[in-house]
């Protein structure tokens, strides 16, 4: 019982860790490199979270990601219905990553 409540305290961890993460990496991004229409070129957080999930795993890397750009939409523009939104989609997108990933047989150490 010991062993199931410690792997899920560790996998809040982690994934708090993947959100937060996200979050300090998002707004690295926006003030590094935003365009006039406040998009960015680029997008650090999106490497961590195809990082983290495929380190970690899916059950840690997409709540995480998601939890963080949530975050993100959030306190930049105030809107939770985009935040959900945006959840969703950057969710999805580590999944098919390391889905790929992993299908073309991708050694993460790159050898």
């Amino acid at each position: 019982m010991a062993q199931g409540r410690e792997s899920f305290v560790v996998a809040l961890a982690r994934i708090a860790f993947t959100a937060v993460a996200y979050v300090l990496l998002a707004r690295l991004s926006l003030q590094a490199a935003v365009l006039e229409d406040g998009s960015s070129l680029l997008w650090l957080p999106a490497g961590v979270a195809v990082g983290l999930t495929y380190w970690w795993g899916y059950r840690v890397g997409v709540p995480g990601a998601a939890a963080g750009i949530a975050i993100m939409v959030w306190l930049y523009w105030g809107r939770w219905e985009l935040a959900l939104l945006s959840g969703l989609t950057v969710g999805a997108q580590p999944v098919l990553a390391v889905w790929l990933l992993r299908r073309l047989q991708v050694d993460p150490r790159f050898h």
